[in-house]
């Protein structure tokens, strides 16, 4: 894993939101990303059981295009 980036959290009720994106080597095997977003899933609940998490996996080094240049 790269880094880490855009986390967001929030509570609404009895319920915590967990969002974020993690930076992973670009040419990492599908399934390897997955392992590693998995594990980072488990870590979290581990910490807040219960939460909904919700994982983003992003090539690391890769800048998205802008918005207005995307199509």
């Amino acid at each position: 894993m790269k880094n880490v980036h855009d986390l967001k959290t929030r509570s609404a009720g009895l319920s915590t939101f967990i969002q974020l994106h993690l930076g992973l080597d670009p040419h990492m095997p599908l399934a390897q990303a997955h392992t590693i977003s998995d594990a980072v899933e488990h870590a979290l609940l581990q910490a807040y059981p219960g939460a909904d998490v919700i994982i983003h996996q992003d090539p690391a080094g890769l800048e998205p295009l802008p918005v207005d240049d995307a199509y």
